[in-house]
């Protein structure tokens, strides 16, 4: 199933409706003529905040091979040892 993309079916622009959506959220439509305004009504407007996002990656520690192997061969190693120096 292929979604349907209405933007290449109807390529006309509805002012009215953009203007509508604007006003219900309280901004603002602006116009060709008037796009060097837009950086003042952006810097202007005091609900905009800037948002940041953070993103943590963990690996479980059964992925790194080494650090697995490492403790196996110091486990065996202890191992040895206390067989070897009969201590238990």
């Amino acid at each position: 199933m292929e979604a349907i993309q209405l933007e290449h079916y109807d390529l006309t622009a509805r002012h009215g409706l953009l203007r509508g959506i604007s006003e219900k959220y309280n901004g603002k439509m602006v116009y060709p003529s008037e796009i060097s305004s837009l950086k003042d009504l952006l810097l202007n407007n005091v609900n905009i905040k800037p948002v940041m996002y953070q993103t943590n990656s963990t690996k479980a520690i059964i992925n790194l091979k080494w650090l697995f192997f490492l403790l196996i061969f110091l486990l065996g190693i202890e191992w040895f040892l206390r067989r070897y120096f009969g201590n238990y």
